[in-house]
């Protein structure tokens, strides 16, 4: 049986990926409506929607990577690794492909359809 220590600490791992991924999802919606040009730096528009960087992602560059396809073809990059993406799903909005950068060794895209939305992580983790 887990600890009350062991129990902690699985909820607060997966408060800080709910942070992250919300944070994600709200950002790079606004980011398809916005059409950055690739390798725009992210952080004014974090700024401009009010939005509070996860401390796990604080001091990291945050850049748009561009559009994506629905096959997710954006993770053909062999600088990031061969190991399986994390995905997080939720539900739909279609409105949405897009990848953006964070540091050098991982990449976010947003992969929407009309059931779902995918946040795909890719990289060297």
């Amino acid at each position: 049986m887990a600890t009350s220590t062991e129990d902690t600490r699985l909820l607060t791992s997966l408060g800080d990926v709910r942070e992250v991924e919300e944070f994600l999802h709200t950002l790079m919606l606004d980011l398809v409506a916005q059409r950055p040009k690739r390798g725009e730096d992210c952080l004014p528009h974090v700024e401009r929607l009010k939005l509070t960087v996860p401390e796990a992602l604080r001091g990291l560059d945050i850049t748009w990577d561009g559009g994506t396809t629905p096959s997710g073809a954006a993770f053909a990059d062999a600088d990031l690794g061969d190991r399986d993406p994390l995905s997080l799903v939720r539900p739909g909005n279609p409105s949405a492909l897009g990848c953006i950068r964070i540091g050098r060794r991982v990449k976010v895209c947003l992969e929407c359809g009309w059931l779902y939305c995918k946040i795909v992580i890719k990289g060297t983790f």
